[in-house]
C-alpha cells in the first residue's frame, strides 16, 4: 500500500478507470473477486482498508500466482507486481511493461532495499 496509494485509503486513479483504495483494486479486479466469492461488494466497499487489504491479498497470494502457475510462469515478485499493476498478459506475452509499471518495480526494489538491505 506505500507504493500503491501512500497509505491513503480513500486513493483514486481516475487515469486507469477508477482503481480504489490502500491497494489501488480497479473495478476489473473487483468483479473478478466477486465472482469467485461469490459476493457483491461495490466500488464504495474498496474505500473500506478491510475489504481492500482482503481483495489484494487474494490477489498477490492466491489468484495471480493461479494465472501465473497456468501459463506457465514461475511465480516471483516481479511478476506478481506486473500482473498486478499492468496485466497478466504484459508476463504471458512478454510485452514491455509500462512505464508506469517500471517505475511501480523501482519502487519496489527501492523500498525493499531500504526495509531489509541490498541482498
Amino acid at each position: 500500500q506505500a507504493i500503491e496509494s501512500k497509505g491513503n485509503q480513500w486513493a483514486y486513479n481516475k487515469s486507469d478507470g477508477g482503481s480504489r483504495g490502500l491497494y489501488q483494486i480497479h473495478p476489473i479486479g473487483l468483479a473478478d473477486y466477486n465472482q469467485f466469492h461469490t459476493v457483491k461488494y461495490t466500488t464504495k466497499d474498496l474505500y473500506q482498508p478491510e475489504v481492500n487489504t482482503k481483495i489484494a491479498k487474494w490477489f498477490f497470494d492466491v489468484r495471480l500466482p493461479d494465472l501465473l502457475r497456468k501459463y506457465k510462469y514461475e511465480v516471483t515478485v516481479e511478476n506478481l507486481i506486473i500482473s498486478y499493476n499492468a496485466g497478466i498478459t504484459y508476463v504471458v506475452y512478454k510485452k514491455q511493461i509500462p512505464k508506469g509499471t517500471k517505475e511501480y518495480l523501482e519502487k519496489y526494489r527501492a523500498l525493499e532495499k531500504k526495509l531489509y538491505g541490498p541482498h
